[in-house]
């Protein structure tokens, strides 16, 4: 995957996550959690440390983000636990 794809999904996630954060904070409802499987790798980019730096800002919003490097976790079983 080149980098220009991968900078576009990174933006198309964050979009839709905003939209959703949006309506989890007018809502005012603690249950409506979202789920997120961050998947990351040992490339360039550090995702783990995107990772650590994301997830607590997530949390805050009602967003709870999981890391993952392992692609046996992109399956449907796995995949179905998760928004």
């Amino acid at each position: 995957m080149n980098v220009p794809y991968r900078i576009f999904l990174l933006a198309a996630l964050c979009f839709l996550l905003q939209l959703k954060t949006g309506s989890v904070q007018a809502s005012g409802h603690g249950s409506d959690l979202i789920r997120v499987l961050f998947l990351g790798d040992n490339g360039p980019h550090r995702p783990a440390e995107r990772f650590e730096l994301l997830q607590p800002a997530l949390s805050s919003r009602g967003i709870e983000l999981t890391y993952t490097a392992d692609m046996r976790d992109i399956h449907p079983s796995k995949l179905a636990g998760y928004d």
